[in-house]
C-alpha cells in the first residue's frame, strides 16, 4: 500500500481486507480500534493501550465484532469524516 501526499491510498491489488488487521502493543484490558496505521501508533503511544489497525472505515465493524467475540473491551477511534463516523 502506498499513501500519496494528498492522503489517498491504494491497497495491494486483490487484498482481502474484510477482517484483516494488525495489532500494536501488548494486550491490555481495553483495546482501541483505528482506521489507519498512523492513528494506531499515535493512540498506542499516547494511551499505552493495545490498538488494532483496521485498514479503513469499511473494515471497522468486522474487526469490532471479532474483538467482542473475544470478550475484549473496545473503543473505536474512527476518522472524523462521514464514513468514519457512520462506521463508528
Amino acid at each position: 500500500m502506498g499513501i500519496k501526499p494528498v492522503g489517498s491510498k491504494k491497497f495491494t491489488p486483490q487484498l482481502r481486507k474484510e477482517g484483516t488487521r494488525a495489532y500494536i502493543g501488548t494486550e491490555t484490558d481495553t483495546i482501541y480500534v483505528t482506521e489507519g496505521w498512523a492513528d494506531a501508533v499515535i493512540v498506542n503511544r499516547t494511551t499505552g493501550m493495545q490498538v488494532l489497525f483496521a485498514l479503513d472505515a469499511r473494515n471497522l465493524s468486522k474487526n469490532v465484532a471479532i474483538l467482542r467475540d473475544m470478550e475484549r473491551n473496545v473503543i473505536v477511534a474512527a476518522d472524523n469524516d462521514e464514513i468514519g463516523i457512520k462506521a463508528a
